[in-house]
């Protein structure tokens, strides 16, 4: 998470090597400028073949976060189609991300198949040859499929080998996505108290990364927890605040998300107009921009 030393030792490395490029392309991406993680993926997919799955996933991964899932789909499978002969963890990440976009579309069933191939890749491999980023980012989604069925317990155990991978390689960012998880796990299984250890310790460690998304993204969980407690002017508050930092950040499916929440919100709290404009404004993103987990999440 030592951003800043890491921008430092990127700037004396050549920058036509292709795979300093992608290095740049992610450290921007981490760090919340997309538009610069894009051009740095697009100048490495133009300077070299070499890295061209690598640079496909990095640019599926852009557009993911940024909501744009047809053209993530079209990177990762642009990425799968030339992976048939890769090694195995290569093949898995370019598994991992097509099933990210199913995922997030809504296509739950399409995506846990994809997940376990790349789980079953994984799993073909040594523990020293396989790769921990690879491995953990899998078995995050697994953890959030599981979420979505509500199997509070495969959840948890999911996110918890996510959570051990991650601190083993020191993913501070990562990290900080699994005890997040963690959270909602445990507070879907009925451990209020846990889960709020896990929020309160995510939320302390996305303060002192500096990572104003993944925190609005606590934010508006705990906004739906007080929804669900029936403090619904406090929860509409924090659901304005999460939404006002996923606009500043462009994040398309973390907007809609937010305006859900909102809309929810209001309504509870007797806000009738703004409850029917954000919720006209997120069943048209979701339609639009096929954002069919939030559908899955909210069939009301």
């Amino acid at each position: 998470g030592d951003w800043a030393e890491a921008e430092k030792l990127t700037g004396i490395l050549p920058v036509e090597d292709s795979r300093v490029r992608l290095l740049r392309s992610e450290l921007a991406f981490v760090r919340g400028d997309f538009d610069g993680a894009q051009a740095e993926a697009e100048m490495a997919l133009i300077g070299s073949s070499a890295e061209q799955i690598h640079v496909l996933i990095r640019l599926a991964d852009i557009a993911l976060y940024l909501g744009d899932f047809s053209e993530a789909q079209r990177y990762g499978r642009s990425a799968l189609d030339l992976s048939s002969t890769a090694e195995a963890n290569l093949r898995a990440r370019c598994y991992g991300i097509v099933a990210a976009t199913e995922y997030f579309g809504g296509e739950i069933r399409d995506a846990q198949t994809r997940f376990d191939d790349a789980l079953e890749l994984l799993d073909g491999l040594s523990e020293a040859d396989r790769d921990r980023v690879v491995h953990s980012t899998i078995l995050a989604n697994v953890g959030a499929v599981a979420e979505t069925k509500h199997d509070w317990a495969a959840a948890e155990h999911h996110h918890h080998e996510a959570l051990r991978l991650r601190r083993e390689i020191a993913d501070a960012r990562g990290v900080l996505q699994s005890l997040h998880a963690l959270g909602r796990a445990r507070l879907g299984a009925g451990d209020r108290d846990q889960a709020e250890r896990y929020f309160t310790e995510a939320e302390q460690l996305a303060d002192s990364l500096g990572e104003t998304l993944e925190r609005a993204k606590i934010w508006n969980t705990r906004a739906e927890i007080l929804l669900r407690d029936g403090d619904a002017s406090r929860a509409r508050e924090l659901a304005a605040r999460s939404l006002d930092v996923f606009t500043g950040s462009r994040t398309r499916y973390d907007i809609t998300h937010a305006r859900v929440t909102l809309s929810r919100a209001a309504l509870a709290s007797g806000h009738e107009r703004l409850a029917v404009q954000q919720g006209a404004l997120a069943r048209s993103a979701v339609q639009v921009m096929g954002y069919g987990l939030l559908c899955v999440l909210y069939p009301e």
